[in-house]
């Protein structure tokens, strides 16, 4: 399979600290603000979030599916941070996922895809 890529939609950085704490600043206003983040994860997302003020909306990963993530998760945090007042605005995916090591399936990336088409950011990485 080839896939094309225009090299103006490429953006690189120097390492992936530097990147997830510039999207944070561009993405977090107020502590209102919300990123959807799996658990468990590598703690520099949680980190960045806190230092820009923004609010971790946490969704699990299932390790008796050698934690593969599932939409009625991401559903189910996603209601419960809006209860809260908290405007989520990424979807942080991580492929493959650290600290477990799992790599997401390709059926599951698509019902990622199809569920963060309906207004989400997302953020894979």
């Amino acid at each position: 399979m080839v896939f094309l890529a225009d090299p103006n939609d490429i953006f690189l950085t120097n390492g992936a600290s530097p990147a997830v704490h510039m999207m944070m600043q561009l993405l977090i206003r107020s502590e209102n603000d919300g990123i959807l983040c799996p658990i468990p994860h590598y703690p520099l997302y949680s980190a960045s979030i806190d230092l820009h003020g923004g609010t971790l909306a946490p969704y699990y990963l299932n390790e008796a599916t050698a934690w593969g993530l599932e939409v009625s998760s991401l559903k189910k945090q996603l209601e419960a941070a809006k209860s809260q007042g908290i405007i989520v605005k990424p979807l942080n995916v991580i492929n493959p996922r650290n600290p477990t090591g799992q790599v997401i399936g390709e059926e599951n990336q698509r019902d990622i895809a199809e569920f963060y088409r309906k207004g989400l950011v997302l953020l894979a990485n």
